[in-house]
Parts: structure tokens; C-alpha cells; sequence
């Protein structure tokens, strides 16, 4: 008999509706779902503030009901530009320097 793993993928999260910054500092950011959206778009910045200019993810289109992975670290900060009108829950794990 084999070993087996099992592994669980879990984050925290922040819900959104508007632009802002969900976590000032290092992050690791595991997807988007959006519960709700009308002439939806998310962008996605490298910034601990309400910076722009460190794109992560270029904006996008969004649709109620649907989870969008985005397996990627930011070093300074989680900033989530959102346009239109959406509804969504931000995954994310802060990270500590060590």
C-alpha cells in the first residue's frame, strides 16, 4: 500500500467592490471570485499602497460566478483595480520575511 498526501489549498481573503489595496506588504495571491459582475473588469498591482505602476495582471473581464487563478507573488503589496460593478472575494497569504 502506497502513501498518499492530502493536500489542501486554502488563503485568507478580503471582499471587494471597489479599487484598493488588500494587503500592504509581500503576498502571495491564489485567485479572484467573483460572486457578482456588470461591465466587470480587475487589474492586479505590485504596490503596498494605490500605486498602478507595477502591473501583475493587465486588466481583465470579469463574470459572476467564476473563479479566476492567479497563482503569483507580490513583493510590495496586493492593489486591485476594479472598474464597473463587482462583487468578489480577493485570496491572498501575506508573507513574513524571514
Amino acid at each position: 500500500m502506497g502513501l498518499s498526501a492530502l493536500v489542501a489549498e486554502s488563503a485568507g481573503y478580503q471582499q471587494i467592490n471597489a479599487s484598493g489595496n488588500v494587503c500592504a506588504g509581500p503576498a502571495a495571491l491564489s485567485g479572484i471570485f467573483v460572486s457578482s459582475a456588470t461591465s466587470g473588469q480587475i487589474a492586479v498591482y505590485d504596490d503596498a499602497g494605490a500605486g498602478t505602476s507595477k502591473e501583475m495582471v493587465a486588466p481583465f473581464a470579469v463574470t459572476g460566478g467564476q473563479f479566476y487563478r492567479l497563482p503569483f507573488r507580490a513583493l510590495k503589496g496586493l492593489n486591485i483595480a476594479v472598474s464597473g460593478t463587482v462583487q468578489a472575494t480577493v485570496g491572498f497569504s501575506p508573507e513574513t520575511t524571514r
